[in-house]
């Protein structure tokens, strides 16, 4: 790489003054971050108009795809019996004993018991053709978010926010509600992943 020279006429003569070559290597480089940073804002712009016009596209697909919104679903099905009658749904039973929000059910294996998993700390068991409670477990952590049952009715898994599932065991007498369940969390669990 060359130093470029300038001259200058001093008292007739020609002088040549050289650059510095890091002066010289400092503004091309930078010269070069410039042409850099210009192509990849050019790149980006490019690329957000192809993102726009592949939303509108995927929109414009989408409306075309949907035939039929709720309310004219709703009102082409009162008029037509196509798909059967309508549905006159009613509450069967309502089964009041929570005292925080219900954030999780699940059927019994038999379909005639339902549990419950609230907030305030408790799976209750309901017999939902009398809509009274059969039994209850006491959960170790009142934050449960889900609850299910084994397909053989004589296990509960429940899940909260505490990071933690626990398995409970229901005793045989529950239906009758002479039972209720007993934490079985490290035995259990033992027993049910690793088979020991």
């Amino acid at each position: 790489m060359t130093a470029s020279a300038n001259l200058t006429y001093v008292g007739g003569f020609s002088v040549t003054k050289q650059q510095p070559k890091g002066t010289q290597h400092i503004q091309q480089i930078q010269q070069q971050q410039q042409e850099i940073n210009s192509l990849l804002l050019s790149k980006i712009q490019t690329a957000k108009n192809d993102e726009r016009q592949l939303n509108q596209q995927k929109w414009k697909i989408k409306q075309a795809n949907q035939d039929s919104n709720l309310h004219s679903m709703s009102t082409n099905n009162m008029k037509t019996d196509e798909i059967g009658p309508l549905l006159n749904l009613k509450p069967y039973q309502n089964l009041k004993g929570h005292f925080n929000k219900v954030l999780s059910l699940c059927w019994h294996p038999d379909n005639k018991h339902l549990l419950t998993a609230s907030q305030d700390g408790f799976i209750l068991v309901w017999d939902t053709t009398t809509s009274l409670k059969k039994s209850f477990i006491q959960l170790e952590d009142p934050y449960v978010t889900c609850c299910d049952i084994s397909g053989n009715g004589k296990f509960v898994a429940s899940g909260g926010l505490d990071s933690t599932c626990y398995v409970y065991k229901l005793d045989n007498g529950f239906l009758s509600g002479t039972g209720g369940a007993q934490p079985k969390k490290n035995s259990l669990l033992k027993q049910l992943l690793f088979g020991i």
